[in-house]
């Protein structure tokens, strides 16, 4: 198999000048480079840079996959938007995870080697990361769905204890960029399925605390907060979301309270599985009996139709015999049969068989014809 590997930087907060494009130049004549972006494909040979170098200085995103099933995904978020201890509750024990500083960031670096070739990593390459883009924006923002999805990695793939409990109390809805995320390392979908499922009234309470803790925050706060915005200060909605997650927190208590165990995830996916495995045996059952009742439906159509044309149908057998070649013998033997067909129906086996003789006593010759009508039984 021909190895193929593709790599890609995004720079969201702050855009690349021209030394820093050159540079990244001197890395691959080939690539793709604009101010915020660098993306290249290679065959066989090995990218020059060190992408924990480039997302270090320059780079907030990083996306790495190859033939040979190596999936790469590096996310640069400020320190100061990060809660570690929030973040060991999501990340501890997730063995294809790497958390890393790099001066004022902090970089969340994924790793995964996965089955070789899988078509997701290997077609459309540039699409992936673009889609991935907003979770950063969410991640920074408190937003934590995409960190429980790399949680699951390490739940499903049994390196968490069956009693580890899960960082957040599911992760509904599901949006697109997690739906790649979820690709892209190969969760599997009944986990994904049973991680969506939340408390009864768990997104009510949330919202209305939220309200409560809008509606209380100072109005020389709110604007102040509204000035920080329109001078497009990096990150103010983020803190913004974060303030306010722990203020919501204080209100309604630790979710953590209503949070599954491992083994309760795993047994719910299970339960999943087996509903999604008995639903799609009926979807097949139900196709095969409507592929059969179109069948006969049609049968049933091509036959009256054969009815109706009676000595009609005869002679067009005959002209297709007389095209002499192997594709019209077909042809003619499909339409003897499904006479044959009419014939028994009708209770005219008789003058089917004696029209069919008179036939084959003219088109003795045709070799070929003869053994199509033997080897069918017309």
């Amino acid at each position: 198999m021909n190895e193929h590997q593709y790599l890609e930087f995004q720079a969201m907060d702050r855009p690349l000048g021209e030394p820093e494009r050159e540079q990244l130049r001197a890395l691959s004549p080939t690539a793709r480079i604009t101010a915020s972006s660098f993306a290249d494909d290679y065959q066989w040979e090995a990218f020059k840079g060190n992408p924990r170098s480039l997302v270090a200085h320059w780079f907030d995103l990083h996306l790495h996959v190859s033939s040979w099933g190596t999936r790469r995904l590096m996310i640069r978020l400020p320190q100061r938007l990060v809660d570690r201890s929030r973040l060991d509750r999501f990340l501890h024990g997730v063995p294809i995870v790497d958390v890393w500083t790099a001066s004022d960031n902090l970089v969340v670096d994924v790793r995964d080697d996965g089955e070789e070739g899988d078509p997701m990593h290997l077609d459309n390459c540039s699409t992936i990361l673009p889609a991935l883009a907003p979770l950063r924006v969410d991640l920074a923002a408190g937003d934590w769905r995409a960190f429980y999805l790399l949680w699951l990695v390490a739940a499903e793939r049994g390196s968490l204890d069956d009693g580890a409990v899960e960082p957040l109390p599911g992760i509904a809805p599901l949006n697109g960029p997690l739906e790649t995320l979820a690709r892209l390392f190969d969760i599997d979908g009944d986990f994904v399925q049973a991680a969506l499922e939340q408390p009864e009234g768990s997104t009510e309470r949330a919202a209305e605390a939220r309200r409560r803790v809008v509606a209380a925050v100072p109005d020389d706060e709110k604007a102040a907060l509204l000035c920080r915005l329109l001078e497009d200060e990096p990150h103010v909605a983020a803190e913004v979301r974060n303030r306010l997650a722990a203020a919501v927190v204080s209100v309604t208590g630790d979710s953590r309270s209503r949070c599954r165990s491992v083994a309760k995830i795993r047994e719910r996916a299970a339960t999943i599985r087996v509903e999604r495995e008995a639903a799609d045996a009926k979807r097949l059952v139900a196709e095969r009996c409507r592929r059969v009742r179109d069948a006969q439906r049609e049968r049933k159509t091509r036959l009256d139709v054969l009815r109706r044309r009676g000595m009609l149908a005869w002679r067009e057998a005959e002209r297709e015999i007389n095209r002499c070649n192997a594709a019209a013998y077909d042809r003619a033997v499909d339409l003897l049969l499904d006479l044959k067909t009419v014939a028994e129906e009708d209770g005219q086996a008789a003058i089917f068989a004696e029209r069919l003789n008179g036939l084959c006593e003219r088109h003795a010759g045709k070799k070929l014809f003869v053994a199509r009508l033997w080897e069918l039984n017309v």
